[in-house]
């Protein structure tokens, strides 16, 4: 959904990155059966992706919101374009579209997609508060995660359940609900780049008076100081060799 600096966020579903939330998938009372098996993932678990040309690429999940059951994770840049998220949720009964791998049917450059129409928004168990968008799109198992689009490429969902009994009826995250994962991901990303410069700066600025203050200590307990060259190279050199640690350590904590 999009690229940063030399990074690719993709959203997907949180059952299938990272821990499986079971009592999450519980809720939507016909989609998953009380006799289905929930494998569970381990946080530590590696997760792969690929792109449509068949190129592998290690993920790290880096947020999840179990209640709409969406996940965003992270790999390395991917050489191919980012699909916008839409202004504005669809009107009752427009098209929209699914690209996912029912059953894992998949080959590079192949490229499954379903259409249906959107039927409105819908609340679950009980009405707690689980918004779920329902569309008439064909699913099965595998499809969890993939992107609804509307007629302009936009993504206005993402699959995360389909009914059992019929496999015309899905569940999607709500648009509103996309965006705020990815709203929460940009906001941490952003405050993750600050404190990095924070960090920086306190390090660099820790570096230069560790090496100011070997270099006067050196300067001043000198026998003969008329002889002695090359104080703040010296200083510098004994810094980076015997305290780095120290600096960063130090930095870390005025960060």
């Amino acid at each position: 959904v999009k690229h940063y600096k030399d990074l690719t966020m993709i959203l997907t579903a949180a059952h299938v990155c990272g821990v499986v939330y079971d009592q999450q998938l519980r809720m939507f009372k016909g989609f998953v059966g009380s006799d289905d098996k929930i494998a569970r993932i381990d946080i530590s678990t590696k997760l792969i992706v690929s792109d449509i040309e068949g190129r592998i690429f290690d993920a790290i999940q880096i947020f999840a919101k179990k209640r709409s059951d969406t996940c965003v994770i992270i790999t390395k840049r991917i050489p191919q374009g980012a699909l916008n998220i839409a202004l504005e949720e669809l009107d009752i009964g427009e098209n929209a579209y699914n690209i996912g791998l029912p059953h894992g049917i998949w080959a590079p450059n192949f490229i499954p997609i379903f259409d249906g129409r959107f039927l409105g928004q819908l609340y679950v168990k009980n009405g707690r508060g689980n918004k779920t968008s329902c569309y008439s799109i064909p699913g099965a198992a595998g499809q969890s995660g993939s992107p609804i689009i509307n007629s302009f490429g936009e993504i206005t969902g993402m699959i995360h359940s389909v009914y059992r009994r019929y496999n015309h009826l899905t569940l999607s995250s709500t648009l509103n609900q996309i965006k705020y994962v990815i709203d929460q991901v940009l906001q941490y990303m952003m405050a993750y780049n600050f404190f990095g410069f924070l960090w920086t700066k306190a390090f660099f600025a820790a570096v230069g008076d560790l090496t100011i203050a070997i270099a006067v200590a050196t300067w001043y307990f000198a026998n003969d100081r008329k002889e002695l060259k090359g104080a703040v190279f010296g200083g510098l050199k004994k810094t980076l060799r015997y305290h780095i640690g120290t600096c960063a350590f130090g930095a870390l904590i005025i960060a």
